[in-house]
């Protein structure tokens, strides 16, 4: 499963960090997207990166390309990529925005007991099944038992074989 380097409450928790390649989950009940306007979103995201980088003494600085992968149910995956750092001191921190609303994101799991009904994907050892297929109530159950595909890897996942749930071969 994915290494949680930094446990921020329920709220967030930063999946993997480095400076030039970081990504954050942050818990839709912390940050509604919808809810901020476009004008406010940009300071809003430089202020919890700034927050993060003092409290956890995080380099975060520079100008970085965030891509936003939201699901309403789950909530949203920060990737932040260092484009430059020239120019930049430590309280500095410039971001270009994309947000995918409503992003297609998956399961991913090698347990089959923790998929329900709806579509099943297998490749190699793992079992994938869109969060859309989850109740909140399964999702938080299974979710520190899984991990969570979205973005170019997500856009794979159709590709691999389906599987039935009655035909399992794990």
């Amino acid at each position: 499963m994915q290494n949680v380097i930094q446990y921020i409450g329920d709220s967030m928790h930063i999946i993997n960090y480095d400076i030039e390649d970081t990504t954050i989950f942050i818990n839709e009940d912390y940050l509604d997207l919808k809810s901020i306007d476009d004008e406010d979103l940009s300071s809003v995201l430089k202020e919890l990166i700034l927050k993060l980088n003092t409290i956890y003494k995080l380099e975060l600085k520079g100008y970085y390309k965030m891509l936003i992968f939201h699901h309403e149910m789950l909530g949203s995956f920060l990737q932040l990529h260092r484009i430059d750092d020239l120019e930049f001191s430590r309280c500095l921190i410039d971001l270009k925005i994309t947000i995918f609303l409503d992003s297609t994101i998956y399961i991913k799991t090698d347990d089959f007991d923790l998929l329900t009904k709806g579509d099943i994907y297998l490749h190699q050892k793992f079992l994938y099944q869109n969060l859309s297929c989850f109740s909140k109530e399964e999702l938080l159950k299974i979710i520190e038992n899984v991990d969570f595909v979205y973005g170019e890897e997500a856009l794979e996942v159709k590709s691999y074989p389906k599987i039935k749930k009655d035909k399992c071969p794990l």
